[in-house]
């Protein structure tokens, strides 16, 4: 009797689906992206983008803009999500005087409170400022680098001692 698959075949093709579907539901259940490559989010894109822009409803031209507050001395954490990066960069820009801060998780700043991280398993990258001053404050942009460039822009605000404490109160700091 000729089988087509014997069933040690049948058994090694079965477990290889049952671990795609494990961690295609694992990565979606989590927001994360899954498997480098594979299109991702609505419509399938294959194109790297923000994960921000999923909810966006298809529309692509608005703006990505985030506010991040912190107080004075606190440190800052500026992070944005990555879909579909593939062979493309993440660089963090400053804007005040358009300085290359970071690219991937290298950073180029001589200020040595501020470091990057990648996390390119999961799309992560996130910019540290440490010990924050109210010189820091301002926009920084994540841009992965496509032709043209697609930016999220995050307006860092650096607020008094004061204003911290009454966030804190209100519930609105972390």
């Amino acid at each position: 009797m000729n089988e087509p698959f014997s069933r040690s075949t049948f058994s090694l093709l079965f477990a290889a689906l049952f671990l795609i579907a494990a961690t295609l539901s694992f990565e979606g259940a989590t927001g994360g992206s899954s498997i480098v490559g594979l299109p991702m989010g609505p419509g399938l894109r294959m194109e790297p983008y923000f994960a921000e822009e999923d909810n966006l409803r298809g529309d692509t031209s608005a703006h990505l803009i985030r506010n991040v507050s912190v107080v004075t001395g606190a440190t800052a954490f500026l992070e944005c999500r990555v879909r579909n990066l593939g062979a493309k960069r993440v660089s963090w820009v400053r804007h005040r005087d358009v300085h290359i801060l970071a690219v991937g998780g290298v950073a180029f700043a001589s200020d040595r409170r501020m470091s990057a991280r990648a996390f390119e398993d999961t799309g992560r990258f996130v910019f540290t400022i440490k010990e924050t001053r109210k010189s820091d404050e301002g926009a920084y942009e994540c841009q992965i680098s496509t032709e043209p460039p697609r930016a999220l822009v995050i307006n860092l605000f650096v607020q008094g001692e004061f204003f911290g404490l009454l966030l804190l109160q209100a519930g609105k700091l972390k």
